[in-house]
């Protein structure tokens, strides 16, 4: 249960006068940790406790937190606690003086005493949370302050009250969940990270070839049979093989499933039938420069391209190129024109014009006619 307002204000309140009484004024019964500090230590010390009677924590924290650095001397630890405190990170601050009190064999008596004062001071207000996630390495914030890495073996100290989580890493979704802290009372949150690109595994099987290929979408995957992750979604799956016919199959991959594929090849048939029609049965049909037959053909021929030639004596001879497409039937209709030859046109030449000229040697001689006997007296009337 959560203590009631004023009485948090009374405890801190007497926590301030507590601490502040030591860190910031510095007791009078132990050596000032400044005079214990190196010149450059100094600086950010006096730089920190301007900005904290300022009332800037965070910039405070950041100082202090430097003099620590600088003189690795564990009494400054207190005033970083102090700093986290004020700012209200309950848990952030016993954290730092838990660390000080490691250290407890260099603390002065006094130092040891005060510390501990305000590590109980602040119990009331801190309370535990188990945290379970299904991926190791995953960094947790709580509030925006990084508390550790998945797994955790023990529960983590957390203020009371709302609390926002979230759990980070690479290659993963982002989760956040609020949960509401009580005192006295451990809180679970468990999380369930999911892959920024979600995948399932899929197997695929190829039945018939020897070996044979494996593509997804148009991209190869490898060799069959292939296991492996793939991106969950619709897809469509194929198996490819010198001398088989191309398969494909679509198939919907569930994220975090297994799928299964099997996909039957079988042996293609890479011919074309071809049919050649004449109008002459004795016509020549050569394909490829062989005959194979006269007045018509059929068969089935290779795909690809092919030179159909028909002749014919007396008639002109056609070349056509032909190509077939596996398993495609086709009807080539060929006519032929006839085609005289120079002897029968020099005979019909000579022919014309040797009719003309007996014509004209005809038409240029005198006509002879049997002679009339008798005057026109005898010519009498009917």
């Amino acid at each position: 249960m959560t203590p009631p307002r004023s009485l948090v204000r009374v405890l801190l309140s007497l926590l301030v006068v507590l601490v502040s009484a030591f860190a910031l004024e510095q007791a009078a019964f132990a050596k000032p940790i400044r005079d214990e500090l190196s010149r450059d230590a100094r600086e950010q010390w006096d730089a920190a406790r301007e900005l904290h009677e300022a009332g800037d924590f965070k910039s405070a924290l950041v100082y202090f937190n430097r003099a620590y650095e600088i003189s690795n001397n564990p009494r400054t630890l207190f005033n970083v606690g102090v700093c986290w405190k004020d700012l209200t990170k309950y848990s952030e601050a016993i954290k730092i003086w838990e660390k000080q009190l490691t250290f407890r064999k260099k603390l002065p008596r006094e130092d040891v005493q005060k510390v501990e004062a305000a590590i109980r001071a602040l119990r009331q207000f801190v309370s535990t949370i188990e945290v379970k996630a299904d991926e190791p390495g995953a960094k947790l914030l709580i509030d925006g302050i990084e508390v550790g890495v998945t797994p955790f073996v023990e529960p983590i100290r957390i203020d009371v009250g709302r609390r926002q989580l979230r759990l980070v890493k690479d290659g993963f979704e982002t989760a956040e969940k609020t949960v509401d802290v009580l005192r006295d009372k451990v809180a679970v949150v468990e999380f369930d990270l999911q892959h920024v690109n979600k995948t399932g595994t899929v197997t695929i099987l190829v039945e018939g070839p020897p070996a044979s290929t494996v593509y997804m979408d148009g991209r190869e995957l490898g060799p069959s049979p292939y296991t492996g992750p793939v991106p969950a979604g619709p897809h469509t799956f194929e198996a490819r093989a010198a001398g088989y016919a191309t398969v494909q199959q679509s198939a919907v991959v569930v994220y975090g499933d297994s799928l299964s594929v099997t996909l039957s090849l079988a042996e293609s048939k890479n011919e074309g039938k071809l049919r050649v029609l004449t109008e002459h049965p004795d016509a020549e049909i050569h394909i490829d420069g062989s005959l194979v037959g006269q007045g018509a053909w059929e068969g089935l021929l290779a795909a690809g391209g092919h030179q159909l030639e028909v002749s014919k004596p007396g008639y002109s001879t056609e070349r056509l190129e032909i190509t077939l497409s596996p398993e495609q039937q086709r009807t080539v209709q060929v006519s032929l024109s006839s085609e005289k030859s120079w002897m029968f046109w020099t005979v019909s030449v000579v022919a014309v014009v040797g009719g003309a000229t007996l014509a004209t040697v005809l038409l240029s001689q005198p006509t002879e006619t049997t002679p009339v006997d008798g005057t026109l007296a005898t010519v009498t009337a009917f």
